[in-house]
């Protein structure tokens, strides 16, 4: 009983210590205040679904950050607020497995979109969702390639989608207005 709580222990520890690397890396800006407000949104939500992760796994906001980041501080603060937005949620919901590492990627590689589809026109709204669903694709392939439970998968998927569309559609042009 004892190791389960210096598990949990680390397990914020490690949260508390990629959130301060966040604050050393993107520096002291306005900027600071609204990712790591979302860094720590991220972790109070992934520990309060971490009890019921196989219902609610798809219930994060680590797509959001990177994007709404991404759109309005650049490519760099959005791989680098994607990586630990999806670091500390893993760590959250206790899911660190060797596949994290092409989450984490892949999450870095969706922060490249919103600035260049934004010079093509692309609202917060298509470039968040496209992105939620080209992350979902690669949970989805990873799982067929390396193994793992498909229906898992399959829920995961299917409730992060609905999660990610309803706030990319509600949520994030206002918070993309407020960030800028």
């Amino acid at each position: 009983m004892r190791n389960k709580y210096l598990h949990l222990l680390f397990e914020k520890k490690t949260a508390i210590i990629l959130i301060l690397l966040m604050i050393v890396l993107l520096g002291f800006a306005k900027s600071l205040v609204f990712v790591v407000g979302l860094l720590l949104i991220n972790v109070i939500l992934g520990l309060i679904v971490r009890p019921f992760k196989y219902f609610l796994a798809g219930i994060e906001i680590v797509t959001l950050i990177t994007i709404v980041t991404s759109l309005a501080y650049g490519a760099v603060a959005g791989m680098i607020a994607g990586a630990i937005a999806l670091l500390t949620n893993l760590i959250a919901i206790g899911r660190t497995t060797p596949r994290a590492f092409l989450f984490v990627l892949a999450m870095i590689v969706l922060a490249w979109l919103p600035p260049t589809l934004a010079g093509v026109g692309a609202g917060i709204t298509a470039v968040g969702i496209g992105a939620n669903i080209a992350y979902n694709l690669v949970v989805l392939v990873s799982i067929a390639i390396f193994g793992g439970d498909f229906a898992k998968g399959i829920i995961y998927v299917a409730i992060n989608t609905v999660f990610n569309v309803f706030l990319f559609t509600t949520v994030a042009p206002g918070l993309v207005r407020v960030m800028g």
